[in-house]
């Protein structure tokens, strides 16, 4: 059952996937903290209260939107393969393992916090982590998500003790609201909040990290952890009907073709509805899949098309290949790992200034690589599954030291040059496709943040294969007899709301601010039993 989940209030907002991290940054910004401060908290929530797609093994991404200097600003701290990663390493032919050693690139996530945490917070790392030492020893309650991510990967953790003693200490799955404790972790918090970031990239644990991943399989040195800096991006603006511009990443991420499904969505208008325009929609989604695979990578190591991507030209091009009594097949070839499993974290904030956040983060899909480096409580993430081993040596090909092409894509979204809108989502390659439908809503001035999260979307995973949200029998059959492999979940089906299989059209977690008026909202996702708090 579709449901809003919405929060307004006149001191700052809160949106994320935690009830616990949700409460935590609230209580940040009512005791003085800034936006930053309290994204941070809710951030390193996460890891404990949404472990299977969080972990300072992982790497992220943010927008943060400065009311000091006016401006929107983009810090990249992704994760990169070990530069001595050989493709042999892969197998013959090569084949990408989400289990697997290789499948671990670099964990850039607790310098990308502390980088972002020096420019703009007002907090220092040690009180950003307490909460989450607080939580770790004190346990943290398994939610019906939890469980049943614990009972999809039970099986692939025998003989896993470092993992099996955490999750499934009496040797099976935890019950519901049972208590999970995280003593290894605890510790390792402690002592990064008292020796600072240095003790995980530039001394003792780096040594552990380091020994592990390469007795493991890896090939990291001691030398890239003690050189590894996060990278300041530039963004990528579009400017759309009523004053409103969309702000995205222009680095490694895929989120260039949010703008290029909206650019097309703009011009194709109120030409077209019906089930034609659903069909449509689902062509459009299709090409950004597309784009993706040929366009998006580390512009380190290729020359990323950017300005194309986001062009009127090209969206034009798209327009005039769209027919609302066929689909567009040739844009299926080029698309290599859409089949790529699901497993990102979204938040939100704005605090009483202005200044608003927008994070995502991850290990990579359910509890990453299943590897915990011994003592120390530390999950490290697959993220390497998301390189593309079609086409060679393109854009997203695995090489050693490139940075992992991603879909995680935090926006931002003015209106006449003020901000208006923060927001993001989980879904692996369907985050893109997602986000251009939430957003074409509202900018469309038809539908409130929450009405936007919580209405009807649709996906594409290849080879003419969508799943759709609560589609009716004439359209479905009309979209079957055009070409489209149509798979409608049963989203309503109240034993199979905490299912993993339900999250695929995203969770997001948004927020609004209306500067002039002083109301700041929050909105979640209900797919994902999502938490918005404000006051």
């Amino acid at each position: 059952m579709k449901r809003l989940i919405t929060s307004s209030g006149s001191n700052g907002a809160v949106s994320s996937a935690s009830i616990l991290a949700s409460a935590e940054g609230i209580k940040v910004l009512k005791n003085g903290g800034n936006a930053v401060d309290a994204a941070l908290t809710m951030a390193s929530i996460l890891t404990l209260d949404e472990p299977y797609f969080n972990s300072i093994g992982g790497h992220g991404i943010l927008l943060i939107y400065s009311s000091k200097t006016n401006s929107t600003e983009c810090l990249d701290f992704g994760g990169f393969l070990p530069k001595l990663f050989n493709i042999n390493q892969l197998g013959n032919p090569p084949r990408l393992n989400k289990y697997s050693p290789t499948s671990t690139i670099f964990p850039a996530l607790l310098s990308g916090w502390n980088e972002v945490l020096r420019k703009f917070g007002s907090y220092n790392l040690k009180c950003i982590l307490q909460p989450s030492i607080n939580y770790a020893f004190n346990g943290i309650e398994v939610t019906p998500t939890l469980q049943n991510n614990l009972k999809n990967i039970k099986d692939n953790t025998i003989n896993n003790y470092e993992f099996n003693k955490i999750y499934f200490p009496k040797n099976k799955v935890p019950d519901i609201n049972d208590k999970i404790y995280f003593h290894d972790l605890g510790n390792t918090y402690e002592l990064i909040a008292n020796n600072g970031i240095e003790y995980f990239y530039n001394g003792p644990l780096t040594n552990t990290i380091c020994n592990h991943l390469n007795k493991v399989g890896s090939r990291f040195t001691l030398k890239e952890f003690n050189s590894y800096k996060p990278i300041w991006r530039d963004t990528l603006i579009c400017s759309y009907p009523d004053g409103f511009e969309v702000v995205v990443p222009k680095c490694q991420t895929a989120s260039p073709t949010i703008l290029t499904q909206l650019n097309v969505l703009n011009k194709l208008g109120q030409t077209v509805g019906g089930k034609e325009l659903i069909h449509l929609k689902l062509e459009i989604a299709k090409i950004a899949l597309n784009l993706r695979s040929l366009y998006c990578g580390d512009p380190k190591y290729h020359d990323i098309k950017y300005d194309y991507l986001i062009s009127e030209e090209l969206a034009e091009i798209y327009l005039k290949k769209l027919n609302i009594n066929s689909t567009l097949n040739d844009e299926i070839k080029n698309i290599s790992s859409h089949l790529t499993p699901d497993g990102t974290s979204h938040l939100c904030v704005v605090d009483s200034e202005n200044n608003i956040v927008s994070l995502t983060q991850t290990i990579g899909p359910h509890f990453g690589t299943l590897d915990i480096i011994p003592g120390t409580g530390i999950l490290m993430n697959n993220e390497g599954i998301f390189f593309d081993l079609l086409p060679i040596n393109g854009p997203n090909y695995p090489v050693g030291g490139k940075l992992s092409q991603h879909d995680m894509s935090p926006v931002l979204i003015y209106k006449y040059s003020n901000p208006v809108v923060a927001i993001g989502t989980p879904g692996g390659t369907g985050i893109t496709q997602t986000t251009a439908q939430v957003i074409q809503k509202i900018i469309s001035n038809k539908y409130d943040i929450g009405e936007s999260i919580a209405d009807d979307r649709y996906r594409y995973y290849g080879n003419n294969n969508f799943k759709i949200e609560n589609v009716n029998e004439l359209t479905k059959n009309y979209l079957l007899n055009i070409g489209h492999k149509i798979n409608e979940p049963h989203l309503n089906d109240p034993n199979n709301l905490f299912d993993t299989n339900t999250i695929w059209p995203g969770g997001f977690n948004a927020i609004t601010t209306d500067k002039h008026n002083n109301l700041f909202t929050s909105a979640s996702d209900w797919r994902r039993n999502c938490s918005a708090m404000s006051f």
